[in-house]
């Protein structure tokens, strides 16, 4: 979530000394990791090709769902369920090739999650927050 951290629009969407902070959770689901070979185990040993290692896919998939919540009130301003997938092969051998295809699924969802924050409904965000303040300041 460096990627996150890193953008001033997330620090502008509650920009002000009236505005309540707010956390952004990332819920991630029904993870599914698996590694497709080209050519059987024991054809790929028999074949004494060094390049045989590098005949495999890893594929990484995970259901996610972003969500906002403003702390004062606890509300939930929206969630948004999505679906980040991943395949590497590797280019060399005793590369991670599973590793860098969760790394990538990493990046689209803090990217994914960043448009969330960040994009056209930036906006509204902001009045759901400030109308959510409204409502926790009201309760007490």
């Amino acid at each position: 979530m460096a990627e996150l951290e890193r953008r001033p629009c997330t620090r502008a969407i509650v920009d002000g000394s009236e505005s309540p902070e707010i956390v952004l959770r990332v819920i991630l689901d029904d993870a599914l990791e698996e590694t497709r070979y080209a050519m059987s185990i024991g054809d790929r040993t028999a074949a004494h090709d060094p390049e045989a290692d590098l005949n495999y896919v890893s594929t990484f998939e995970v259901r996610w769902q972003a969500e906002v919540t403003v702390l004062l009130s606890g509300m939930l301003l929206r969630g948004k369920p999505s679906r980040a997938r991943a395949e590497r092969q590797p280019v060399f051998r005793g590369e991670d090739a599973a590793a860098a295809a969760r790394s990538e699924a990493s990046l689209k969802i803090a990217k994914e999650a960043r448009g969330f924050l960040c994009g056209r409904s930036r906006k509204r965000l902001q009045r759901e927050i400030e109308a959510s303040a409204g409502a926790g300041s009201n309760s007490r």
